[in-house]
């Protein structure tokens, strides 16, 4: 058994929201918190502070408000968040970079990857696609 850290689980409800996305762009989906999180890690394996929802929920805003994604809050309670890909996303997903296989973008393989339990490979091409997002920003900045 193999206890999952909080940035792990992140980096696999990350995954999971960008494929969901990529896979839908241009247009906004319909993102269940609970399905988020749900069957990527054993519950054993976890037991951090926070429960699976509450950090799948706070991996949204995050992603949001690092401008990954553009989010619609619910109208009501119990409503699904809705959300796109921020120009800034879909071109991090857009990109073929060399350290993984070129013949796939980053977003095909995160899709590729989320389809199944939080595993190391989607927790690198998660960390790539949040590495590669701040590296374009940072670039963009000294032209």
């Amino acid at each position: 058994m193999k206890n999952v850290t909080n940035v792990e689980l992140f980096n696999g409800v990350a995954g999971r929201l960008f494929a969901l996305l990529y896979e839908r762009f241009p247009f906004y989906a319909d993102v269940d918190i609970n399905s988020l999180g749900g069957e990527l890690v054993d519950k054993d394996d976890y037991d951090g502070a926070w429960n699976i929802s509450e950090l799948a929920e706070a991996t949204v805003h995050w992603l949001a408000a690092a401008g990954y994604i553009w989010l619609k809050e619910p109208q009501k309670f119990g409503d699904p968040y809705s959300a796109v890909l921020s120009p800034k996303g879909f071109e991090v997903l857009k990109a073929s970079p060399q350290v993984i296989d070129t013949s796939k973008t980053l977003g095909e393989k995160i899709m590729e990857l989320s389809k199944d339990k939080l595993s190391s490979a989607l927790n690198k091409a998660v960390e790539l696609a949040i590495s590669q997002g701040f590296k374009m920003m940072f670039t963009g900045m000294g032209s």
